[in-house]
């Protein structure tokens, strides 16, 4: 019986939490979003692409939309 006991209590410790790790997750992933976004309106891009690179480049790690990347004027 205490083997059965000790062993729940190891997996509840070692299971981790996953709405913890769903925050973490989307905190980064907001964070990395807003970030390229200032960083690409800096360098004078129209929003149109701004948002269109930051969504996609994010999410796909690092691909752009467009075949020739980023065209700074």
């Amino acid at each position: 019986m205490v083997k059965f006991e000790a062993s729940q209590i190891l997996e509840e410790r070692i299971t981790p939490n996953v709405r913890e790790v769903v925050k973490v997750v989307i905190t980064f992933y907001l964070l990395l979003t807003i970030l390229e976004i200032i960083i690409l309106k800096i360098l004078s891009l129209s929003w149109y692409q701004v948002i269109n690179h930051a969504f996609t480049t994010i999410s796909t790690g690092g691909f752009s939309p467009k075949n020739d990347s980023i065209k700074i004027p």
